[in-house]
């Protein structure tokens, strides 16, 4: 049976979050499949329904410190904070006990806010997610983040029921019995190796650490760096400063490279700067995280290729061995302790046996792995 989440501020959106609650029972039954949902009201104010199931009150008595009649004179945004704090405890507490197949809410923009901010805290990638939202065509970036999160404009305010509102809320509720119902059954699937690939646009590394933290990876062939790059000279896709890092502290088998490590993403010509840091730096910050967070140094390894990228290679435009060569003369200098393996090979990052010869390597440290 699968067991759905729905959230939603009913102290202001009663009607439509009720609606949607009845559009999801309304599929389970055309579908003749029984179905669960946990209604969480996440209002600044308690209401009384029958279909509520864990109640504002609730969640306060339970997760908020102090006396929570505070929440009634705090400003908007603390008592947004409050709640996201509050619910995301709730929803990960629900999570570690109870099967969930998916979580739903509809919002304008603080409940867009305090949902997607739930789901991005407490529930794990792969998860359906959707939100029915009032902003959901202007700038989404800080709502979903790195999450799998689902939006659905509303097109019209959620302020009342009305023929348009329906028609959209009810898409939802059919968008979410279908997600949940095939993530239901696929949880059941058995599982195989299965290989993952994240795009290095800052949100692709952090989607991929995040996801080695919730142990949903068990091992990571960190090929391209280009990331770092754009953290280190004010790039557009830069990761988090803590790249790297949650890998590392995992302690499972993680090889590294420099690929695309010779480019920057920037935005329009006017915002390019007129230097660039030294590829020394992206080096530095690589040995930094190395020693600083590698917590099972036999199962990390870094491999050094002769060209970096496909502009780069030896005979192109691109091609600088200088910068290349401080690059990995940091790393292997670096680490010449020996405690974590430096692979050189002259071979481009592109070409072919490189990428056999590495990805054997992965699959070598993963049985050392499993077998110790």
């Amino acid at each position: 049976m699968p067991h759905i989440i729905l959230l939603g501020t009913l102290d202001t959106k009663r009607a439509e979050i009720l609606y949607l609650y009845t559009e999801l029972q309304q599929n389970a039954t055309c579908f003749s499949k029984p179905l669960q949902i946990t209604l969480i009201d996440c209002g600044r104010l308690a209401i009384a329904d029958d279909a509520i199931t864990i109640s504002h009150t609730d969640l306060l008595a339970k997760y908020a410190s102090g006396d929570s009649t505070e929440i009634l004179t705090l400003p908007r945004g603390q008592v947004i904070e409050l709640l996201i704090s509050c619910v995301s405890r709730r929803v990960a507490d629900l999570l570690r006990t109870t099967d969930i197949h998916g979580i739903i809410g509809a919002g304008g923009s603080g409940g867009t806010s305090l949902i997607s901010a739930v789901m991005r805290t407490a529930a794990p990638i792969g998860l359906p997610k959707l939100i029915v939202s009032t902003v959901a065509s202007g700038n989404t970036g800080p709502v979903v983040g790195e999450c799998d999160i689902t939006l659905m404009y509303s097109v019209v305010d959620i302020a009342g029921i009305n023929r348009l509102l329906r028609e959209v809320l009810g898409n939802a509720a059919g968008a979410m019995f279908g997600m949940a119902s095939t993530y239901q059954h696929r949880l059941n699937e058995s599982r195989t190796l299965k290989v993952y690939v994240f795009h290095t646009t800052g949100h692709g590394g952090k989607a991929m650490e995040r996801l080695v933290e919730e142990g949903r990876l068990d091992a990571i062939l960190d090929i391209t760096a280009t990331e770092i790059c754009d953290l280190i000279a004010g790039g557009t896709m830069r990761c988090e400063f803590s790249r790297l890092e949650t890998t590392l502290n995992r302690g499972i088998p993680n090889i590294i490279s420099v690929g695309a490590t010779d480019m920057i993403n920037f935005g329009p010509v006017d915002t390019i700067p007129h230097q660039f840091p030294e590829c020394r730096e992206v080096g530095g910050f690589i040995l930094d995280k190395l020693g600083r967070f590698t917590q099972a140094s036999g199962m990390v390894e870094v491999w050094l290729p002769g060209g970096v990228s496909s502009i780069g290679i030896i005979g192109s435009a691109f091609t600088d061995a200088d910068a290349d060569t401080a690059l990995a003369d940091t790393l292997r200098s670096g680490l010449k302790d020996g405690k974590i393996r430096v692979v050189s090979d002259e071979r481009d990052i592109n070409d072919d046996g490189f990428a056999l010869d590495i990805a054997d390597r992965l699959m070598a440290l993963v049985a050392k792995h499993s077998s110790s």
